[in-house]
């Protein structure tokens, strides 16, 4: 049986300033920074916020708001589009962040995302700059106006596998972790290969290769991780209300990284209960911890009506042992 209790409280009460990805957590010694992208209404673009706060007040004090030229380091020209960093992975050597990317190559056509990107960014300063070391996937294709989405990952059997939307629907790709901290303390990335069915494996290019669905549906805009508790993998998906359909957050398990099954249904409502509807959804583990790891208990944040001014955040306890 699985224990959920919830709570709830409000963002930032800077009105300028709308979530606009899942949360990441950068533990630097014995203190938990918390870095969320968010939308920037007056300067109409997207920022970094770096905050530090308690598990139920993650955004309470704010350290810094980064533009992305701020935060990125790479030549200007080859920051085109816009970043996301959506989420990270501590390493004894550095900081990756998994970076959604949208109107990559020039492709804004005022069509929403235009091109879009999954890439990989690298710190070795404590997540106050990031390296940007290229993309990782590209869509099949690669169509336009088109949304990848992601990017929630998990670490299994020493892969990184990586979730996203794919022009199949939505999909996975890995590589081994040894190989992308290495290619990242060069300052590149390392191949990763998507997953191509059951008999085929993880055989096709990440950079535009061809890819089949893993048979769940949702928004990727979340976060994922393994319990040690029960050597079990957990994937949070949500859906907006659109078209009049319901609006939920749900949790899926896996034992490989490939085959999900929904676990649990968090929360859902119909399409009249919301304005919009919850969208990025963050794992935490139970000790603030947020690095694709949790142990028998973690908590689950996810934004409601992130766009409207009724705007909460939702935190759920899930307990495994109950």
């Amino acid at each position: 049986m699985v224990a959920i209790s919830t709570y709830d409280f409000e963002h930032i009460s800077d009105d300028y300033l709308q979530p606009d990805s899942p949360l990441s957590i950068i533990k630097v010694g014995t203190l938990n920074s918390w870095l969320l992208p968010m939308w920037d209404k007056v300067h109409g673009g997207i920022v970094h916020v770096k905050s530090r706060g308690a598990v139920n007040r993650p955004l309470t004090n704010i350290e810094w708001i980064k533009k992305k030229n701020e935060i990125f380091r790479k030549d200007k020209a080859e920051l085109d589009g816009n970043f996301w960093i959506v989420n990270t992975l501590m390493n004894e050597k550095g900081i990756l962040a998994f970076i959604h990317i949208e109107n990559a190559e020039n492709s804004d056509s005022g069509k929403g995302s235009g091109k879009s990107r999954i890439g990989l960014g690298w710190s070795v300063d404590g997540g106050e700059t990031f390296t940007f070391l290229g993309n990782i996937i590209i869509p099949f294709n690669d169509p336009t106006p088109f949304n990848i989405q992601g990017a929630p990952y998990i670490v299994k059997d020493k892969y990184i596998y990586v979730y996203f939307r794919d022009s199949t629907g939505l999909t996975v790709a890995r590589a081994q972790l040894t190989e992308v901290v290495a290619a990242a303390q060069k300052g590149v990335t390392s191949q990763w290969m998507k997953y191509n069915g059951i008999e085929k494996g993880f055989t096709s290019k990440g950079l535009g290769g061809e890819s089949i669905r893993i048979g769940i549906d949702g928004i990727s805009h979340t976060d994922a991780a393994c319990s040690t508790y029960n050597n079990t993998c957990y994937l949070l998906l949500t859906r907006m209300n659109w078209q009049g359909k319901d609006s939920w957050v749900n949790l899926y398990e896996s034992g490989d990284g490939v085959k999900w099954k929904l676990f649990k249904t968090i929360i859902q409502k119909t399409a009249s209960q919301v304005e919009a509807g919850f969208q990025y959804a963050t794992i935490v583990n139970n000790d603030g911890s947020d690095n694709g790891e949790v142990g028998s208990s973690f908590f689950v944040y996810c934004d409601k009506e992130h766009q409207k001014s009724s705007r909460i955040t939702y935190k759920w306890t899930i307990d495994l042992a109950r």
